[in-house]
């Protein structure tokens, strides 16, 4: 899977896309290609440091995108694969992944 990572606090030139493991949904998650995703002032202030919406070093921006489910962990019901999707999340979505929860 590819995504953008920061690594150390700074300017946009902090954004590497790498190569990394392809996550497998845990109980009552999805795994989502993700096709769209947006850039927002909490992106912006998490890559720059001081605030928390991206999480620790490393982390991958983006807290809300659009896809489709690609893979359904234990005890999902509501969501299938191939389903379109639209979710929030709490970081990762730019640009490969995110991990809606079922309501």
């Amino acid at each position: 899977m590819r995504a953008v990572v920061v690594r150390s606090h700074g300017a946009p030139e902090v954004l590497a896309v790498e190569d990394l493991p392809t996550p497998h949904p845990g109980p009552g998650q999805v795994r989502v290609t993700t096709e769209l995703t947006s850039v927002n002032v909490a992106d912006v202030h998490s890559r720059r440091g001081g605030y928390d919406a991206g999480g620790a070093l490393p982390f991958t921006p983006g807290l809300d995108c659009v896809g489709v489910v690609d893979a359904v962990g234990e005890g999902v019901t509501d969501l299938v694969r191939g389903q379109r999707v639209a979710a929030w999340t709490s970081g990762g979505s730019t640009p490969s992944r995110c991990s809606p929860r079922p309501p």
